[in-house]
């Protein structure tokens, strides 16, 4: 008996868009009703759909006296044409990437589908629909745009800040020089509290050199330069480190340390250097925040397979607000000691190493009652 059917039959059957189309469901997906058509073997309408009227232009009385292959732009004409004696010659299925002409004189990108219209195991005719990709298309390419426009603006931020970096760091390594000289006596004595006066801006311009280096450090990383190299590293040993190095600091302002490593074994995979640049900000935030006579906390715990470290000063605390963006953005705090501006790329550096470990880092702090910043690392793995 002939089966002679048709796109809404063929789910049964396996010979239609319901079945052969079920092999790339995301083009069939996108299918409508009136992008259905059918042609003979050279591409001569049998049923023209509507959706090349509106692409094309063409009349319905006017593109039942044309072909397929007319109605593709000239160098695509030859694809139309593959696709349809494809399905003749017995692929179930053909997709194909064509331009169509469209009314204007331009061009529509779309996807053509064809696949066999049998009549007793015979293929007679050709079903065929269009996708219009042309939407697609323009948001890959506003994509493609947009992903250049932030390298191209990723260039110029790493260019802006190495240049800036080395035309500031040298004038002040002459500044720092000569308030070094006046403050050990090269130029005569000084009154005592023009020595403190000194020493406060050889501070200042200290810190004005970290923040420098810094902004080198986060231009490098931005820019993919730096390359993890995982470790078996202690926390509890970098934590040390981290101490002993601030331990000048620590001493003058007579800040008291309460250490309490809850877990011995303090192992974890993991970078050395950038894990000690994490712990050497946080240690560095806490002796900033903590007043004279304060005190800091150092604690490591073991939680559900990660390690946590935890770092609380006796500062003042933070308000929600700020806490909610501490990680996200640069942060400059004109009120820290000393009037020196505190650039917060510290913790932005921070929020992304420890997450390109595999762990988390977190703030939690309450006004008068100061800040504890936390983050884990897996015990395994990492980096």
């Amino acid at each position: 008996m002939a089966n002679d059917e048709g796109p809404g039959k063929a789910a049964s059957n396996g010979n239609g868009f319901g079945g052969e189309a079920a092999r790339d469901q995301h083009s069939v997906a996108r299918v409508h009703v009136d992008s259905i058509f059918e042609v003979d073997r050279d591409g001569s309408f049998k049923i023209v759909p509507g959706t090349l009227e509106r692409i094309t232009g063409f009349s319905r009385e006017e593109l039942e006296l044309l072909t397929l292959p007319n109605v593709v732009i000239l160098e695509d004409q030859p694809l139309a044409m593959n696709a349809i004696e494809s399905v003749f010659e017995g692929s179930p299925l053909t997709i194909q990437e064509v331009s169509l002409i469209s009314e204007g004189g331009g061009s529509r990108p779309v996807e053509l589908i064809m696949l066999p219209k049998r009549q007793q195991d015979k293929v007679f005719s050709a079903w065929g629909a269009v996708v219009d990709t042309g939407d697609r298309m323009a948001l890959k390419d506003q994509v493609a745009a947009l992903n250049e426009g932030q390298e191209r603006m990723k260039e110029m931020l790493r260019d802006f800040v190495n240049v800036l970096s080395r035309d500031i760091r040298q004038p002040l390594t002459s500044i720092l020089l000569i308030l070094e000289m006046m403050e050990s006596g090269h130029y005569g004595e000084m009154a005592q509290t023009s020595k403190e006066k000194t020493k406060k801006l050889i501070e200042m311009v200290e810190r004005i050199k970290d923040i420098l280096s810094d902004a080198l450090e986060m231009s490098r990383r931005m820019g993919g330069d730096f390359r993890f190299e995982p470790g078996a590293l202690s926390l509890k040993d970098t934590l040390e480190d981290a101490l002993r190095a601030k331990d000048d600091v620590i001493q003058k302002k007579r800040i008291k340390l309460k250490k309490a490593y809850r877990e011995k074994d303090t192992l974890v995979n993991a970078d050395r250097k950038a894990i000690y640049q994490v712990v050497e900000t946080l240690i560095g935030n806490a002796i900033a925040s903590t007043p004279e006579v304060g005190e800091i906390s150092i604690d490591i715990d073991s939680i559900d397979g990660y390690l946590q470290v935890a770092i609380s000063d006796s500062g003042e605390g933070m308000a929600d607000d700020v806490i909610e963006t501490l990680f996200d953005r640069f942060d400059i705090d004109p009120g820290r000691e000393g009037g020196v501006m505190s650039l917060g790329l510290g913790l932005f550096l921070s929020k992304r190493i420890i997450t390109k470990h595999g762990g988390r880092i977190w703030c939690e702090s309450f006004i008068g009652l100061g800040s504890t910043f936390f983050f884990t690392l897996p015990r395994e793995g990492g980096g």
